[in-house]
């Protein structure tokens, strides 16, 4: 009379890990269309509302540092609410704000909306990468949680099409509201996919144990300088990484001459290029080694993006070599977040990893503006490429000063 329970819950348990994969990869894919679709706005409100790019590396910059609170107050409250239900709730914030941003009527206005909207996706990457972690084995870990990443690139793509699909259809005073009310939709799907998944063992066993730990009790003891340098490589690593997300059209488009259309091309290269290097990177660091990956991923991009933007390629030339910068500089960074989750216990790892990775974020997110206020007073190229040798510099220093922990169960 067993039988039929026992196999149910076992066709219900094989299935978790699937689902929760899909559940993380939906959400980053979700989080990037999202990120993606204002820098390709960036040059439609310029036009519209006469934006300079000192506002809108403030507008891409806050956003990220808004991220930060998200994630803190996400990580630590996953801790101890669990994970599975605090995603539901950084997806539904997350959703609602996004689709509030289509009624934006100026740069003020969609300020406000883009803050409240990061901290609901900087909520849900921070709790999505402790739950992917602590549901895969620690020999795949890597490579698991560099495929969750992969999402990232495919909403970038999605948003690239998106945008080019109503800007061709509608006139721009309307196509970009319908491209934020569009984001509202996949976190639908999201949202029902995770009411399916159940909390994991490692975090119903910690409860049990009655384990826990507060985030000023972390900051303040044996753990504090992993939390000091988990911090440094994730400001490196997003650091880098925002400031070619946010300006690359615009530095296309205002440098390099080239059309929207053809800044749209060479987007959808580099991010074909990051969806790659988000399953290479993943690959590279089981293999290698935390530390070992980053510290030659980010030599590899530091040299990529200087080629990038000093070498005299032009053309459909440029389109590849924005996906071979693409492959690398996110897989210099891919390693981050299984990388933070091994670095800490389980009882404390939702508000450690969250603080680490939205503190993180928060200090790369200055770049952006960095390059947005001093974009208005000299060329894009040697910004990016100067700020971006700064911050894979941090990132080779605070990886070595790291632990290794390739092959940590949790």
């Amino acid at each position: 009379m067993t039988q039929g329970p026992t196999t149910v819950d076992s066709q219900a348990d094989s299935r978790t890990p699937r689902r929760v994969f899909i559940a993380a990869f939906g959400g980053n894919a979700l989080d990037n269309f999202d990120f993606s679709l204002f820098s390709l706005l960036i040059p439609t409100f310029a036009a519209l509302w006469g934006m300079s790019r000192g506002e809108a590396g403030l507008i891409a910059s806050s956003t990220i540092l808004a991220g930060s609170l998200g994630g803190a107050l996400a990580g630590a409250l996953a801790d101890r609410l669990g994970r599975v239900r605090v995603l539901q709730w950084t997806i539904l914030w997350f959703s609602l704000f996004t689709f509030l941003c289509g009624f934006a009527g100026d740069a003020q206005q969609l300020l406000w909306l883009r803050i409240g909207q990061g901290i609901g996706f900087g909520g849900e990457l921070a709790v999505g990468a402790v739950l992917i972690a602590e549901s895969v084995g620690a020999k795949a870990r890597g490579r698991v949680m560099g495929a969750v990443a992969s999402g990232y690139a495919v909403g970038a793509i999605a948003a690239t099409l998106a945008y080019g699909a109503l800007f061709a259809l509608l006139p721009p005073e309307k196509a970009w509201r319908w491209l934020f009310w569009a984001g509202v939709l996949p976190a639908l799907f999201v949202l029902y996919i995770r009411r399916g998944i159940p909390e994991p063992p490692t975090y119903a066993r910690a409860r049990s144990d009655g384990e826990g730990g507060s985030l000023l009790r972390l900051l303040s003891g044996e753990l504090a300088p992993r939390m000091v340098l988990g911090t440094l490589l994730v400001a490196g690593v997003t650091g880098a990484q925002n400031i070619f997300v946010v300006w690359l059209p615009t530095y296309l488009h205002a440098e390099r001459g080239f059309s929207m259309p053809a800044s749209g091309a060479n987007y959808i290269a580099n991010s074909l290029g990051a969806l790659i290097g988000f399953l290479f990177g993943g690959a590279v660091i089981d293999r290698l080694g935390r530390r070992r990956g980053f510290q030659l991923a980010s030599l590899a991009a530091a040299a990529a993006v200087l080629g990038y933007v000093f070498l005299p390629i032009s053309g459909l030339w440029l389109m590849p070599a924005g996906l071979v910068v693409g492959v690398l500089i996110v897989a210099a960074g891919v390693g981050a977040t299984p990388f933070l989750t091994e670095l800490f216990p389980t009882a404390q790892r939702g508000a450690a990893t969250g603080f680490c990775y939205s503190v993180g974020r928060g200090l790369g997110a200055l770049m952006p503006a960095l390059v947005g206020w001093l974009g208005d007073r000299m060329a894009l190229a040697p910004l990016i490429s100067g700020l971006s040798l700064a911050a894979y510099a941090v990132v080779i220093l605070a990886a070595t000063a790291l632990p290794e922990t390739r092959g940590r169960e949790l």
